[in-house]
């Protein structure tokens, strides 16, 4: 889909219908309106909200960006402050750092979701790698919405999946998806939607250097990896502590 035509076009038809106003105001129905220029306005600002969102996701897509959101205040400002609609523009108002710097930009949104799920200390105490590694289980945190995992975790579970696979496939970040069911997905696949998450579960989950995880009511999330050293360097990109080549732009 031309978004530019499609814009040239909702906005030509905008013009026919306020022309149309014209004589059913003047001649036709006195002070009346057949169509409210204030509606028609509101029509056309939504239409363009839309077309900046998918412009951006088509821009991305073009450039083979994943694991990247452009912030939000940048499309309300393409959307109520940049006059018109032009794929041209928007994709130079996003260069950078989203297109530029994409791989940096995809390792700041990723960490910044993906530490959500490192367990909680003391105050103003971190985690290091010792708290979170025994043996080859690397110990996370996950919150719990009544008697169902709080959706938003899986997302976060999704961006250290995704950290740990570039890290051990050497793939800029931008450019990694996964390519198999997250952890999110199968714990889904294999819910009991009529049975609350009252014990210990415990899953096979031979993806990579992982081979399976625990969830436990109280909101751990075991992971058990193949090898110890596997779990430390896990820990390591999840603390922030390990440096990959992929990293140091970062």
């Amino acid at each position: 889909m031309d978004l530019n035509e499609c814009w040239t076009k909702l906005t030509a038809a905008a013009k026919e219908m306020l022309d149309l106003n014209k004589p059913w105001t003047e001649e036709l129905h006195g002070d009346g309106s057949l169509v409210y220029d204030y509606k028609l306005t509101a029509i056309i600002n939504e239409a363009k909200s839309d077309l900046v969102h998918l412009a951006v996701k088509q821009i991305l897509a073009k450039h083979d960006i994943h694991n990247v959101t452009v912030n939000e205040e940048i499309l309300k400002n393409l959307i109520w402050k940049v006059e018109g609609f032009s794929t041209a523009t928007i994709e130079e108002t996003i260069r950078q750092p989203y297109i530029t710097e994409a791989d940096t930009e995809a390792y700041r949104q990723l960490m910044n979701v993906a530490r959500r799920i490192i367990p909680y200390k003391e105050f103003d105490q971190k985690a290091t790698v010792p708290d979170l590694v025994k043996g080859k289980r690397l110990l996370l945190h996950i919150h719990w919405s009544y008697d169902w995992i709080d959706q938003s975790y899986y997302a976060y579970l999704q961006a250290f999946q995704v950290l740990l696979k570039a890290h051990k496939e050497n793939i800029p970040l931008s450019k990694c998806t996964l390519g198999y069911p997250s952890i999110g997905q199968v714990i889904e696949r294999f819910r009991d939607s009529t049975h609350p998450f009252n014990q210990v579960r415990g899953y096979i989950y031979n993806v990579g250097d992982l081979e399976a995880f625990r969830l436990y009511k109280n909101g751990h999330l075991d992971l058990t990896f193949k090898k110890e050293a596997d779990a430390e360097t896990a820990a390591k990109i999840l603390l922030g502590v390990y440096e990959a080549p992929w990293q140091k732009v970062a």
